[in-house]
């Protein structure tokens, strides 16, 4: 399983298809462009790319040959699965080919620069453990600029999400997205920070969630309906956006609310996205123990960004007997604002519940019960509107009937069992459970934390043990777990000693704490740390 990390360089778009770049630096000469070019010594061709680099090793845009090889493994992999879905090839250059330059574009703080059938591509952006993923961007951007002109954040999230497609949705490409408080059409130029401090996020990168949304419902080539349609508006993103939807019958506002939902709720044939988490806004609201209202909080939300809120069942104490109840769930909209908030209980089997709008209030009820779950409830609201700046109000109330007890271990249900009527709350099933990845954990040298991604049936936790040290017990739901223990200094010791590996061990428990199940089993590998290269004096 691959370390996850925040990518710290996205790749910026700064030249149009013509070929020329204005300058951007805040170094005194402009850079590279495929006109004008950087130096190189070597060149390495595939069937549909060629990638030109400096092998001199005093050079600062120094790459060998193996690095050259991997760049171009990357950009002949994106180039078949783009072609594959039935995207058309890159642009060529007078050689047959896609040209990439590999130099130092450090000094402009850029990724790339684009021409038509070329680019120059930044080393530090191509040569680390994200090169698959910025080739595979710098792939698709060749292609959008084929179809037509779009903005920079469009540009990158359609290159990124093509991206991350054709390498499979790894684990990596959920390390970051959103923030989904940012508006979607969030723009900046790369030398400000006008969406985020993170040029992943910044550059629009972080978004490419929304593209999966529409093309998992409307295809993947539906991408060149929304580039067609934004070229022919001026390279207006949204009003492109609206237009190729009014094609399919449906509009950008009304596709936001779906999608908001969906990142709530997780029914993603990209099965990675399932596992990604919503980030909550505000305090957690719990709804209490009696009847009456529940607490109510604010929330500002710019035109297409979307904030969570957390609902908790019970008022967070597990010594008082709980009830059955039924929550009502109010969302007060600003003028001018239709959207569809939508609730989701994080239990398995519970459905998403959108809420109904009526003039300027968004009404749900839905079962409920006072006691102390591990599960969280999650409100979604979307501002699927143009409106910025405009206040959403949560609240609501909560009737209880103190005539049916609840339990938060199992529904409170009757079953069946030869011919005995036997009252289902005494049961404490084990979950079953799975892990995800690959069969043997790989993790860096310097890692001091495994993550582990567990599916389960059902509620309780899981016991986890690596070699002989147990390293901790963590609470599993219904559905993806994303579980993260620290590894200790002498546990790693351990790992580099046991010939590069340890047994893995996974025990479910049932939500008594105490009924175990048969644990599940893989193995984890560790590294070998390598020496850091001294830097050259000048």
């Amino acid at each position: 399983m691959p370390g996850l990390r925040r990518l710290l360089l996205a790749v910026a778009f700064l030249a149009a298809a013509a070929g020329s770049s204005a300058q951007v630096s805040r170094a005194a000469n402009p850079f590279p462009t495929c006109s004008s070019p950087p130096t190189v010594s070597d060149s390495l061709s595939g069937p549909h790319f060629t990638i030109l680099y400096d092998s001199d090793s005093q050079d600062a845009g120094y790459i060998n040959q193996s690095q050259a090889g991997a760049i171009l493994a990357a950009a002949e992999n994106a180039w078949t699965h783009s072609v594959a879905d039935g995207f058309p090839a890159p642009a060529v250059d007078a050689t047959g080919k896609t040209e990439f330059y590999v130099t130092d574009l450090s000094s402009w703080q850029v990724g790339a620069v684009y021409s038509n059938g070329c680019a120059v591509l930044d080393t530090g952006s191509v040569t680390g453990d994200q090169t698959a993923f910025e080739v595979g961007s710098d792939v698709f951007t060749q292609i959008t600029q084929q179809l037509g002109g779009v903005p920079q954040y469009m540009t990158n999230g359609m290159a990124a999400w093509a991206s991350w497609r054709a390498l499979g949705y790894p684990a990596d490409s959920i390390a970051d997205l959103g923030p989904f408080d940012m508006t979607l059409d969030c723009d900046s130029l790369i030398t400000s920070a006008n969406c985020s401090a993170v040029n992943y996020e910044n550059l629009g990168d972080s978004r490419w969630p929304f593209y999966e949304y529409l093309t998992e419902k409307y295809g993947p080539l539906f991408i060149e309906n929304i580039v067609a349609a934004t070229s022919s508006l001026g390279q207006n993103g949204l009003a492109g956006l609206d237009s190729a939807l009014a094609a399919k019958g449906s509009s950008l506002s009304s596709e936001y609310d779906a999608y908001a939902a969906k990142l709530l709720s997780g029914t993603w044939t990209a099965t990675t996205l399932n596992a990604a988490t919503v980030p909550v806004s505000g305090s957690a609201i719990q709804t209490g123990a009696s009847s009456g209202a529940i607490p109510s909080e604010s929330f500002g939300i710019n035109h297409l960004a979307t904030k969570f809120v957390e609902i908790d069942r019970g008022d967070g104490s597990g010594a008082h007997p709980c009830y059955a109840a039924t929550l009502t769930l109010k969302v007060q909209l600003p003028a001018g604002v239709t959207s569809q908030p939508t609730f989701d209980w994080a239990y398995g089997g519970s459905a998403p519940v959108p809420l109904t709008v009526s003039g300027t209030t968004a009404t749900a009820t839905v079962p409920w019960d006072t006691c102390a779950w591990s599960s969280h409830g999650y409100l979604a609201i979307p501002n699927a509107s143009p409106v910025d700046g405009g206040t959403f109000v949560v609240s609501g109330s909560l009737s209880v009937d103190y005539s049916t007890p609840a339990t938060s271990a199992l529904p409170p249900a009757q079953t069946s069992q030869s011919g005995q009527t036997i009252d289902a709350s005494t049961f404490s099933p084990v979950p079953s459970i799975s892990l995800d990845g690959p069969d043997t954990l790989q993790l860096a040298p310097s890692a001091t934390t495994l993550r582990l991604i567990v599916a389960s049936n059902g509620e309780g936790s899981t016991v986890v043990s690596l070699g002989s040290a147990t390293l901790g017990t963590a609470a599993i739901e219904p559905g993806t777990n994303d579980l993260r223990f620290n590894l200790p200094s002498g546990l790693r010791r351990s790992l580099r000693r046991a010939a590069g590996t340890l047994l893995l061990s996974l025990t479910p428990v049932a939500p008594d704490g105490k009924t175990k199940g048969a644990p599940i089993t893989g193995k984890v590998a560790i590294g070998t740390a390598t020496a850091k290269k001294l830097k050259r004096r000048k």
